[in-house]
């Protein structure tokens, strides 16, 4: 009869080697940008309006104050007459 041989595999070589497809690294750069566009837009949203925004028509918000007396010792500007040379639209439109 002949002796029996055994054998010792390693538990970490019957396990297959497999790699993830995708870096993890990938995966928390783009949750970081994402973040940073939610919180960009959700400060855009919710934020106070910026000094450089249009103001409002002065139709829109009644005047309150009583319009102050005109002066009539102060001499009040000449009306100012077309420069010379400036084309109606009428004379634009005539044939």
């Amino acid at each position: 009869m002949e002796a029996e041989e055994y054998e010792q595999i390693p538990w970490s070589n019957l396990v297959a080697e497999t790699e993830p497809t995708v870096d993890r690294r990938l995966y928390i750069a783009a949750a970081a940008i994402g973040a940073v566009v939610v919180v960009f837009l959700a400060a855009r949203l919710f934020g106070t309006a910026t000094p450089s925004a249009a103001p409002p028509s002065p139709e829109a918000t009644p005047q309150t104050v009583a319009p102050a007396a005109v002066d009539s010792s102060l001499p009040m500007p000449a009306v100012v007459a077309e420069p010379i040379g400036s084309v109606s639209e009428a004379d634009l439109m005539a044939d």
